[in-house]
């Protein structure tokens, strides 16, 4: 008679055992019960189809704990994916402002000998502006868990704005304002 051995999955030869003995597996040397010949099994010497038995495995209540809290680490997870596709909207109207007030600043610095008013205008407008895109910008920069890139290039641009170049919008400004 011929049976796999349950151990290692090898064949196994049991010619001179009877049903229900035990002997010792000549490939992994466990000891296995010769099982019952069923209809599926031949006698040695022809080989043919093996009956198999599938294993069962119940799940424990360990198992069941286990299974909750992948299925919460993934609930998480998706979670925090959502929240970066939702991207920085604080950050990025900090950089938008920022970077608006300093086009309008340098257009107005650049035509300020033709147009004075233009660029009073501007300038006067520029420092809540310029404030407000930093303040935006640094708000962005520390939310937890959102892209900041956009944030950190407002901040920058606004404190450009604050101490570069409104400075430099106000001395046109008085250097045109004495001529």
């Amino acid at each position: 008679m011929h049976f796999n051995c349950p151990e290692c999955g090898e064949r196994v030869r049991a010619v001179d055992a009877s049903e229900g003995d035990t002997i010792e597996c000549p490939h992994c040397e466990a000891q296995l019960e010769v099982p019952r010949e069923t209809r599926t099994m031949k006698k040695v010497g022809t080989p043919g189809p093996i009956a198999v038995q599938p294993i069962v495995v119940l799940p424990t209540a360990e198992d069941s704990e286990l299974v909750e809290e992948r299925k919460k680490d993934l609930q998480e997870t998706r979670r925090y994916r959502k929240e970066d596709r939702a991207g920085n909207p604080i950050g990025i109207a900090g950089f938008a402002l920022s970077l608006t007030t300093l086009l309008f600043l340098f257009g107005a610095a650049v035509m300020y000998r033709q147009l004075p008013v233009y660029l009073w205008f501007v300038a006067i407008l520029s420092v809540p502006t310029s404030l407000l895109g930093l303040v935006f910008s640094i708000i962005g920069s520390l939310l937890v868990g959102r892209p900041k890139l956009f944030s950190l290039i407002g901040v920058g641009i606004g404190a450009l704005l604050i101490v570069v170049a409104l400075p430099i919008s106000f001395l046109l400004l008085k250097s045109n304002w004495n001529q």
